[in-house]
């Protein structure tokens, strides 16, 4: 009973240890994981790719091609068909792009200032791929006028024909959308069409290219080697910007 009581006493006057304090929130194992967490230092995060830098890239291709194609259809007396294929090449080649990179851009905003920005840079580069656009088609369709040829003859003009028209109707859902003219759930299947008519004008557009290398402006402007060469990087550049559109 001694034994006990000295035992017993000794407990007593000994204090308490931290872990047995009130607070309770300094346990021996929240101690070791604050150690560790002080000892390894941060690491930063390391940068993953992102559809904005291949979006970049993919414009910046598109202005080299415009540059090096667009400038030699000046070479020479100037004429009114040359807004044509100055027009088209702009538009697909620099503004499209260029619009698909900051609708994706949006995605990745964090503030709302942020988003409303990058859609407004969406909806001016969307402006102006169908100004350009626009150009180009006036150009061919005075053109024609004033030398008495028909219009929609070949495949290049009827199926370009059909991207001035999806390029219009693109800007016009793309209108609606900018300043809320619609509500409720007619909104929300506007977004999908104006998505999808999106692609089908990019999908168009590179076609109309590849066709108007093959006509007779482009064959006495540039060898057919030259003109492999440019139907290649249409076909690769449009093949990259419908992927980017889609994933």
């Amino acid at each position: 009973s001694i034994a006990w009581r000295r035992d017993s006493d000794l407990a007593d006057s000994v204090p308490p240890p931290d872990c047995m304090s009130s607070e309770g929130s300094n346990t021996p194992e929240r101690m070791e994981d604050e150690m560790k967490i002080e000892m390894t230092p941060e690491q930063p995060a390391k940068p993953k790719p992102t559809m904005d830098t291949l979006g970049w890239g993919i414009c910046i291709f598109g202005i080299f091609l415009f540059i090096a194609v667009g400038a030699s259809c000046w070479l020479g007396p100037s004429v009114l068909f040359q807004y044509h294929p100055y027009g088209v090449l702009l538009g697909f080649w620099i503004f499209m792009p260029s619009a698909i990179t900051s609708a994706k851009a949006v995605k990745k905003c964090r503030t709302t200032a942020d988003r409303k920005a990058q859609i407004w840079n969406h909806l001016l580069l969307g402006f102006g791929c169908v100004v350009t656009v626009l150009i180009g088609y006036l150009a061919i369709y005075v053109n024609k006028n004033n030398s008495s040829k028909p219009h929609l003859t070949t495949w290049h003009g009827k199926i370009g024909f059909a991207a001035v028209l999806l390029a219009i109707l693109q800007s016009l859902l793309g209108s609606i959308l900018y300043w809320k003219l619609l509500t409720g759930k007619l909104m929300m299947q506007i977004r999908k069409v104006h998505k999808w008519v999106a692609l089908g004008g990019i999908v168009v557009g590179y076609i109309v290219i590849v066709l108007g290398v093959e006509s007779n402006f482009a064959r006495g402007r540039w060898s057919d080697t030259t003109r492999r060469l440019i139907q290649t990087a249409s076909c690769v550049l449009g093949a990259v910007v419908s992927w980017v559109f889609i994933k």
